[in-house]
């Protein structure tokens, strides 16, 4: 079935034996093409814009239903709304509590309340200069 041309060393297909033919035709299965009527007609090129955008819609449905449900953080806030922002597997977003709960260990507690007095320390200082300077 294949020749190799001396010239160039390049092969040359034949076509197949009659035999060959008769092999093929058995272990290939039969195909049904589809009648005139069947086959899928062209879209119509007017509407094409609207059905690539009809199509992005609908893909866009299918994958935001596939998306885990994750729910709101909902804490109020200071407009007096529930906040929208995504919360954390704890129930609150990272502004309302979602990315920390706190010291956990009686060191890190120990820091946190030393802090805590520091800046209060800080805080009745700069009062007291206020009154003192009656601004």
């Amino acid at each position: 079935m294949v020749n190799e041309n001396e010239n160039h060393g390049q092969r040359e297909l034949e076509p197949p034996s009659d035999e060959e033919l008769a092999r093929l035709e058995m272990e290939l299965p039969d195909i049904a093409l589809p009648a005139d009527s069947e086959l899928l007609e062209l879209p119509d090129l007017e509407n094409m814009e609207a059905a690539i955008a009809a199509e992005r819609e609908a893909r866009r449905i299918r994958y935001l239903a596939s998306l885990p449900r994750l729910k709101r953080c909902g804490a109020k806030t200071r407009s007096g709304k529930p906040c929208q922002c995504w919360a954390m597997p704890n129930g609150r977003c990272y502004l309302h509590g979602g990315a920390s709960t706190g010291p956990k260990t009686p060191e890190g507690r120990r820091r946190a309340i030393e802090a805590m007095q520091a800046g209060w320390k800080r805080w009745l200082e700069k009062r007291k200069a206020k009154g003192a300077t009656g601004g």
